[in-house]
């Protein structure tokens, strides 16, 4: 059986987010009837779907199917795809730190698909780190802004091999059983986890995030611009988490519930808007949005002295527009 691979034809979807960022997926078209595997231009991870493995609700004929992936591999992505890092294991709330996550969804025409009971999609996802103890794999619950752990969480982990890094342009066609992959030079897969998914949605291959001293405070924030929808996310160099916090509408997190991990460098960065999380905003108009950070070399700020606390972050205005703009400003 051939699979084609679709190199040259992906496209690229925007979606805006939470932060007013438009989020890229790319888009694959797919031949329901025949096996299809698709190369992630990013990272050179593939997608391979079984032969008439997919269906809609209604069970109408399938005509216009397409994939839609994109992935996440550290703070900068996790913050631009506005995602919880929080996860229920054994009960708990813990917070995860990832080595990789993908989202991938279908759809025939605008009406979204479901992978057939018995059939499995296998994604084999590169990442950029070789950890693989106490990494476990998760599915996100959207609604609920938190990770499940999947019943049967084990992937197969393999390091890469010359065939891994093919030029993208001499792709033209995957047989059953060969590897081929796209190549691009400002990611290198040092791991390739591969699972085989039985639903849509976004999976996580994490690990528990340890935070051995943290200082706990009672955070306020001011800005010169202010929606009463507001969102707090603190991010730290070198580590690919984010830990985030919900303010009340006076700008404050109680000290029980805010803290920076001790001796890290870290940011903050506050995202306010006129809109409430829950709501659709591809069907909003010109919604409102103000991004603030708060850098804390720019004052020497050390977090040790204010421990059980208050302290108010003055955050600077910024303006981001895109996932690249986004990365730039959280850069260490």
């Amino acid at each position: 059986m051939n699979c084609s691979i679709f190199a040259q034809d992906v496209a690229l979807f925007t979606q805006n987010n939470a932060l007013g960022i438009n989020l890229k997926y790319e888009i694959y078209p797919l031949n329901p009837n025949q096996c299809g595997t698709f190369v992630y231009n990013r990272s050179g991870s593939t997608i391979c779907v079984p032969p008439n493995s997919l269906e809609r609700a209604d069970n109408k004929p399938l005509t216009d199917v397409k994939i839609y992936y994109r992935e996440f591999h550290n703070a900068e992505d996790i913050v631009a795809g506005d995602i919880s890092m929080n996860a229920m294991i054994d009960g708990k709330i813990k917070t995860l730190e990832t080595v990789g996550m993908f989202d991938i969804q279908a759809f025939d025409g605008q009406t979204p698909l479901r992978i057939k009971a018995g059939q499995k999609i296998q994604v084999r996802m590169g990442s950029m780190t070789e950890k693989t103890n106490g990494v476990r794999f998760f599915k996100y619950n959207p609604d609920k802004r938190i990770w499940n752990l999947l019943p049967n969480d084990k992937s197969i982990n393999e390091l890469p091999t010359s065939e891994d890094n093919v030029p993208f342009e001499n792709v033209s066609e995957w047989n059953e059983g060969e590897d081929a992959y796209a190549w691009n030079n400002d990611f290198v897969a040092k791991l390739y986890r591969t699972a085989g998914i039985q639903e849509f949605g976004m999976h996580n291959y994490d690990y528990i995030h340890n935070c051995p001293d943290p200082i706990m405070m009672q955070a306020k924030f001011e800005s010169s611009k202010k929606y009463p929808n507001v969102s707090v996310y603190v991010v730290y160099e070198g580590v690919n988490t984010v830990i985030y916090f919900t303010p009340d509408t006076t700008m404050t997190v109680a000290k029980e519930t805010f803290y920076i991990e001790n001796g890290k460098k870290f940011k903050i960065l506050v995202v306010s808007n006129d809109i409430p999380r829950n709501t659709n905003r591809n069907k909003v108009k010109n919604p409102n949005y103000a991004v603030s950070i708060f850098n804390p070399t720019s004052i020497n700020f050390d977090a040790s002295k204010f421990r059980d606390k208050s302290y108010t972050f003055k955050t600077e205005p910024v303006n981001i527009q895109s996932e690249e703009e986004l990365s730039s400003k959280l850069k260490f």
